[in-house]
């Protein structure tokens, strides 16, 4: 029986070995380090930035750069913003954001900075519940679009006093992979078209990017076009809307 037993319980801790290895092949760095709570104050902080940019990214992406569009057109129910817009037939549309990658860099922040600063009183609770004492000032969030990424930049003057150490963060920063940089830029182009001509040419865009970027213009009956930016590595997304001379129901096209 006690052979029985000894040769039983060396099958568990095989078993649990297995298990283990397992976890540690499947899962990723990040990923394995959540599981077993391994991940230090600033890491905590980077990853929940980064989830509430990718947030962000996400809804405004569809809705021409923002979080609550006032103008805008409903297609497919998206609330698409105008970036360029009139009232009026024949007539040029007037720019809605001179400034689109601005625009989008405030509105990025202004669904994350809440976010951020409430992830890093959770870490703060937490260490101050293991006994550290933690000081820090009033977390300042700013937001940048940069060629291929987002960045968050976090001024907080951090720092943790345990038992055994002390841990400092003056600035933690953190970013997420998007051509939200790119699609401003090319957006704005499109809408400076709209402005002078009243349409834009999608193939010349697409020619010049020819590596990673698709343009589809999507016409509406009363005068709206539905721009959509793509790009074709990611398959993200970026949509606006313009109406510039249009034209009245029942004219001549």
């Amino acid at each position: 029986m006690k052979t029985k037993r000894g040769q039983l319980t060396i099958f568990i801790i095989l078993a649990i070995a297995i298990i283990f290895v397992l976890i540690v092949l499947f899962l990723n760095r990040s990923d394995f380090k959540s599981l077993f709570n391994l991940q230090s104050p600033s890491e905590q902080i980077i990853e929940c930035t980064q989830n509430s940019l990718k947030q962000a990214i996400d809804i405004i992406s569809f809705q021409g750069g923002s979080l609550n569009p006032k103008n805008f057109f409903l297609y497919k129910d998206n609330k698409i913003e105008y970036l360029c817009y009139t009232q009026e037939d024949y007539r040029p549309c007037k720019m809605q954001k001179p400034i689109l990658k601005s625009a989008i860099e405030s509105e990025i922040k202004k669904y994350s900075e809440p976010k951020i600063k409430e992830c890093i009183e959770s870490v703060k609770r937490t260490l101050e519940d293991k006994g550290d004492i933690v000081s820090l000032k009033e977390p300042v969030v700013s937001i940048e679009l940069l060629p291929n990424n987002v960045l968050a930049e976090i001024d907080l003057d951090l720092q943790i006093n345990s038992q055994d150490s002390t841990e400092s963060y003056k600035i933690i920063k953190a970013d997420i992979g998007s051509k939200l940089y790119e699609f401003s830029a090319i957006a704005s182009k499109i809408v400076n078209d709209e402005v002078t001509l009243g349409d834009s040419e999608t193939l010349a865009y697409m020619l010049t990017n020819k590596h990673w970027l698709k343009v589809e213009k999507k016409k509406q009956s009363e005068g709206t076009k539905i721009y959509i930016l793509t790009n074709r590595e990611s398959g993200d997304e970026f949509w606006f809307a313009t109406r510039s001379y249009a034209m009245p129901a029942g004219a001549l096209k």
